[in-house]
């Protein structure tokens, strides 16, 4: 149970009270006690006018690029900025909202609205950013001021030479019969009297414009003796002695007259004044003042491209795309290849290596480009001030990679994109990498409140026939943290200490879908995997209860007593086209689960940790004395099907399935050793592993070979994967000194290392291995396989690492405190 402690540091200043509270309705006394940016009102601290709260900061959703629009909405790219849409000269007009562009150019200044560079005359941002002058008034030298004629009286502009309330000075009224002439007051001249004692000033009066009696509308003002509609004449636009160049409109959008260019146009007041369409003048392409370079001369939808080439959504972007020949976008913006070329508008499959990439190898047979000997890679993922953790990895059959993980600090990518945590200190994220290991894209998930608990990191990714990808992770924090998964989808809640999310994007990084599952307590997941009929597979643990939308569960004991303390597992099935839980299952018993696989026919496989007569809905319960390493099975409507317990303790960490519908199974077991029906394995160590193949007889699992060895201190197994001919690889790290296939061979750690074993088809340890060694911690925690057989292994470390076998030896150095690598290696 996580126990939550709380320091407080009270300030004390001369007769001052300390400005430290306990009860969290009173959380300050004056604005003193708040944050930056907070007042205290009514006891609370609260964000000043204009500004919102997302997480910890009172922000200005207008302008703040991590925060642009909504709380958590980065920009990202390599000059991103928050400002108003393209049309719109206020994020405030019309109901429209931020979007996240590019910097300003050279020489302007960025007001979070526009971009800048005539400040002593820009009526919106009069000598500074905001400054925004009243519709009565110009900018002049930097200041907003009345015209040379006029005097602000009472917050309004007037010509005091003529104005009979204000004659010669701010309220000066003339008497009746008397007019406003040159600043003084005099009897009305007879041309301009009406009648009735009225003396009306003919060039300017509503009531009596250019003749007595003559009444301008209700819109309307008395411009040199003719009545005028500031709000939409473009020669009387705003005020009587302004006009709106010839391609402006008098817009009054606003409330008042402006002079703003037609909707789709952008005022680019430098280098020209001139309305521009900012989607296709190769000038100003995307932004005023940026010029399109000579080797992408055409401007198409905001963007610099070649000619004859097309403006494709890539995530929030946009990407030039030639559709005769880009595999990404064949034909139509969007429609990938999955591998096979391009040609004429169409995929096709390649018949040789000379239709393929650089590095790139056909595979006649698929007819997909695939990565050969020649893009092999590795590289490592983080920034100065960050610390990134790659928890998982998964390929498509066109060779992106994608990698999930947490980080927190400033993540910085290969192409200079910066990425910024937000709220709790470490935050998911998911990337797309290319065949050659080249960053696509990446998406964050900020979560706003208290910093995440470290001990719950987990993100599994699967990726579906149509490069879609899933991820399933565990997000952690306080209760009623907000995570932004999208700014197109509803924003999530953290229910209690840890959730588990389960989401969709598409091959550009769009989300599709994602939904999240909690309780009041701890819930995680450990599992995901895709279904052949349109499921979705995710499972963990829980406790108390946790909802899976409308589906509710609770934590039981054997006895199907609902327990308040035990953890049980769950296993969930969800719809892929719209993330809706279809069903969840539980055992009653105390139960954990670590890994979760989906057989060709929609079986499934899990493995962890049993306690003593876990029902799993088969029969018999087992009978085991202790926690137990266990492995069961269930159909695809997750009901269980068989269920099988070790004896004398154990934990199942990982399961991988054989081409030929087998199961392997690998876990760690304590010094007691491990039986597993009828099989005695003797313990090595403190800490041990095992890897064995199983079958099924009579509905039960058996041996059917089994690999073990030990640490002489720590040891950690991350995952498992089999390839189609059988070949198992284990991904462990260590501490001390490790013992392989229970021979006398020995490898000393500096620290945790890292290493990958090779097993044959029948658990024979082979020759070959992969290590990952330092005087750190090098931890190689998920790996995937490609279809050509080339293995991606993922992992992070603490200090210097060193790659083996490479030639020469492949050495990295972090660049933050914890930092990532990628590794492809044949």
């Amino acid at each position: 149970m996580l126990k939550r402690w709380i320091v407080c540091i009270c300030l004390l200043a001369g007769l001052g009270g300390a400005s430290c509270y306990l009860d969290p309705d009173v959380q300050c006394v004056t604005d003193a006690d708040c944050r930056t940016r907070f007042l205290c009102k009514n006891s609370l601290c609260v964000c000043s006018a204009g500004l919102e709260q997302c997480g910890v900061d009172c922000v200005d959703l207008n302008s703040n690029a991590n925060h642009c629009g909504a709380c958590n909405n980065v920009c990202t790219g390599a000059t991103p900025r928050c400002a108003c849409p393209e049309g719109s000269n206020r994020c405030q007009t019309a109901g429209s909202k931020p979007s996240c562009v590019e910097a300003c150019p050279a020489g302007q200044t960025d007001c979070g609205t526009a971009c800048v560079s005539d400040f002593p005359t820009n009526k919106d941002h009069c000598g500074e950013c905001g400054n925004e002058c009243r519709t009565d008034q110009v900018c002049s030298a930097g200041e907003c001021k009345c015209e040379s004629s006029a005097k602000d009286c009472g917050g309004a502009c007037v010509d005091i030479t003529k104005s009979a309330d204000h004659c010669g000075a701010c309220n000066n009224p003339c008497v009746a019969g008397q007019a406003c002439r040159s600043g003084k007051c005099e009897p009305c001249p007879k041309d301009d009297q009406c009648g009735g004692g009225v003396c009306a000033d003919r060039s300017s009066d509503v009531n009596h414009c250019g003749t007595c009696n003559n009444k301008c509308g209700q819109d309307e003002t008395c411009c040199n003796g003719s009545c005028k509609n500031l709000k939409t004449d473009p020669k009387f636009c705003g005020s009587c002695d302004r006009a709106c160049r010839d391609d402006q409109n008098c817009d009054r959008s606003g409330g008042d007259g402006l002079c703003r260019c037609p909707s789709g146009k952008e005022d680019c007041l430098a280098p020209v004044s001139a309305c521009v369409d900012v989607l296709t003048d190769a000038k100003n392409c995307g932004q005023c003042g940026k010029s399109c370079p000579t080797e992408s001369p055409v401007c198409i939808e905001g963007i610099c491209c070649k000619t004859g080439e097309n403006a494709c959504a890539v995530g929030g972007g946009k990407v030039c795309a030639d559709l005769n020949k880009d595999p990404e976008n064949c034909g139509t913006c969007g429609t990938s290849c999955n591998g096979q070329i391009c040609e004429g508008m169409a995929c096709k499959k390649c018949t040789s290596d000379a239709q393929c990439g650089t590095g790139l190898t056909c595979d006649v047979g698929s007819g997909r480009c695939l990565c050969g000997s020649g893009c092999l890679w590795n590289k490592t993922l983080s920034g100065s001030k960050a610390s990134v953790w790659v928890l998982s990895v998964a390929v498509s059959a066109s060779q992106d990679v994608y990698v999930g993980g947490e980080f927190s600090g400033t993540m910085r990518t290969e192409d200079g994109n910066t990425y910024a945590s937000q709220g709790a200190t470490e935050n998911p994220f998911i990337a797309r990498l290319d065949s050659a290991g080249k960053v696509k894209w990446v998406r964050t998930i900020p979560v706003a409140g208290e910093p995440a608990l470290t001990q719950n990191k987990r993100v599994r990714l699967a990726v579906g026939t149509d490069g879609s990808v899933y991820v399933a992770m565990t997000i952690s924090g306080a209760a009623g943290s907000k995570v932004t998964v999208s700014s197109g989808l509803s924003q999530l809640s953290l229910q209690g200490e840890a959730d588990l999310f389960v989401g969709k994007l598409d091959q550009s990084g769009a989300w599709q879908w994602a939904v999240s599952a909690g309780g009041p307590s701890t819930d995680n997941v450990q599992g995901l995997a895709l279904g052949t009929n349109g499921s979705v597979f995710v499972a963990g643990t829980f406790k108390k209860t946790v909802g899976f939308g409308n589906i509710t569960l609770e934590a039981k004991d054997h006895e199907g007593k609902t327990s308040e303390t035990k953890s049980s597992l769950y296993v969930a099935k969800l719809n892929a086209s719209t993330g809706a839980f279809e069903n969840v299952v539980s055992p009653a018993g105390e139960a954990t689960l670590e890994a979760l696989v989906v057989h060709g026919n929609d079986q499934l496989y899990i493995t962890g940790q049993c306690h003593p007569n876990t029902q799993f809905g088969v029969g018999t319960p087992p009978t085991n004395p202790t926690k137990s390493l266990y492995v069961a099975k269930l159909d695809s409507s997750l009901k269980f099907l068989s269920a099988q317990v070790a004896l004398g303790g154990g934990e199942g960490m990982a399961l991988a399935l054989t081409s030929s519908g087998g199961v392997v199974m690998a876990g760690t077991y304590g010094a007691g050793g491990l039986g597993f029906h009828g099989t005695i394995i003797s313990s090595g160590g403190n800490a041990n592993y095992v890897v064995a193949g199983l079958r099924e007889t009579n509905d039960e699992f058996e041996w059917a070979w089994h690999q073990e060895g030990h640490s002489t201190k720590t040891l950690r197994l991350h995952d498992l994967l089999t390839d189609k001919s059988g070949i198992s690889r284990v991904a462990l790290s260590y501490d001390g000194e490790i013992h392989l296939g229970g021979s006398s061979q020995g490898v000393v750690a500096g620290g945790f290392d890292g290493i990958v074993l090779v097993l044959d088809s029948q658990g024979t340890p082979l020759s070959k291995q992969y290590t990952m060694t330092g005087p750190g911690e090098e931890v190689p925690f998920a790996m995937a396989m490609d279809a050509a057989g080339s293995l991606y292994l993922v992992g992070y470390f603490s200090d210097s690492l060193s790659l083996q076998p490479t030639n020469p030896v492949v050495k990295l150095d972090p660049i933050g405190d914890i930092d990532s690598f990628f590794w492809k290696v044949p």
